[in-house]
């Protein structure tokens, strides 16, 4: 998805955002979207300084989970398990998608590079992160009653 805003001068130009299933080559990197953006102020007589750019990288994980989920009575290891014998918790894992993102917030176009065979949007190098869980929505749990 994308958008972005051109102000100065007195104009502004709002680009909206898009979702496309298939993306086509020279939109798959920075430099084919600043091509794009500059391409739509040709008629415009404005030079554009350096261009800002916020960037996020989001990675899903699904099914990230393969092992067996523990169930059973909580145990207090100190051989008093005579009140704790009730098996609490979920009855497999709650959690159904991890999405991690890497934020880069403020970048101009002269500070990263990213075309087809380069790209400077490492996610290690983020300045911000950000997780997000989405849980099942009816997880088995036990000792629940419907």
């Amino acid at each position: 998805m994308f958008s972005g805003q051109c102000e100065g001068c007195g104009l502004r130009t709002c680009f909206e955002m898009i979702h496309l299933r298939h993306i086509p080559p020279h939109f798959s990197h920075l430099s084919g979207l600043l091509n794009l953006f500059r391409s739509k102020l040709n008629g415009v007589n404005v030079n554009p300084p350096d261009i800002n750019i916020a960037a996020r990288l989001t990675y899903c994980l699904r099914h990230w989970n393969v092992e067996d989920w523990p169930v059973g009575p909580l145990s207090s290891g100190d051989g008093s398990d005579c009140f704790l014998s009730l098996p609490v918790g979920a009855s497999s894992d709650p959690i159904q998608e991890i999405h991690l993102c890497a934020v880069w917030p403020l970048l101009t176009e002269l500070t990263v590079t990213d075309n087809e065979t380069n790209s400077g949007f490492d996610p290690f190098n983020a300045p911000k992160w950000s997780i997000r869980t989405q849980l099942l929505d009816n997880p088995g749990l036990l000792l629940s009653k419907d």
